[in-house]
């Protein structure tokens, strides 16, 4: 479950790769991974199953327990995770990278190059790595693929995770601004 949050995290880092002002609102992210063992798209199926199958309660626990972290995250049957979040106005404003403060990362953001923008990533704890490149088709919606290494040594994992970004609405309804870790 750590794997899938942080995996998440990277993909918030999309929200501030682009020149025209963010928009503040709810936003979903929809991507996909596949892993070159196969071995995260398991995990995945795996997790799917075991949320379809936990009792009300504890599915209703779990859901609250991401809303906290400032995360709605979803599961289709093709494999892809849709996350819904909530930029705030100070957020926009900021053009902050809203992603989960997990684990010791640094962000490195090249600059912008017409609508592209790429930007790499390394944690020490969990030890995982990554690049990417985001394609904005205006300031309310995205395309972005990033490679990620999972692990050090022989206990790697390659990711390659692709999707996109929307804005869907000014109003975030209950989903809390996600925690950037500035003030």
């Amino acid at each position: 479950m750590r794997l899938l949050i942080l995996t998440a995290a990277c993909l918030l880092f999309s929200h501030a790769v682009h020149a025209e002002p963010m928009q503040a609102g709810l936003w979903e992210v929809t991507s996909k991974m596949k892993s070159d063992d196969g071995e995260m798209e398991k995990a995945m199926a795996q997790a799917q199953a075991a949320m379809k199958n936990m009792p009300p309660e504890q599915r209703k626990m779990m859901q609250e327990m991401m809303a906290k972290q400032g995360v709605n995250m979803s599961m289709g049957a093709d494999g892809s995770t849709t996350v819904k979040l909530c930029i705030s106005e100070e957020m926009a404003r900021r053009n902050q990278l809203p992603a989960q403060q997990t684990g010791d990362c640094k962000t490195e953001m090249a600059p912008r190059a017409g609508n592209t923008q790429s930007m790499s990533y390394a944690c020490s704890k969990p030890v995982s790595s990554g690049t990417g490149v985001y394609t904005w088709n205006g300031g309310s919606a995205y395309t972005f693929k990033m490679d990620i290494v999972n692990g050090s040594g022989s206990q790697t994992q390659k990711i390659q995770i692709t999707g996109n970004g929307k804005w869907l609405a000014d109003d975030c309804g209950g989903i809390k601004p996600i925690s950037t870790g500035q003030n």
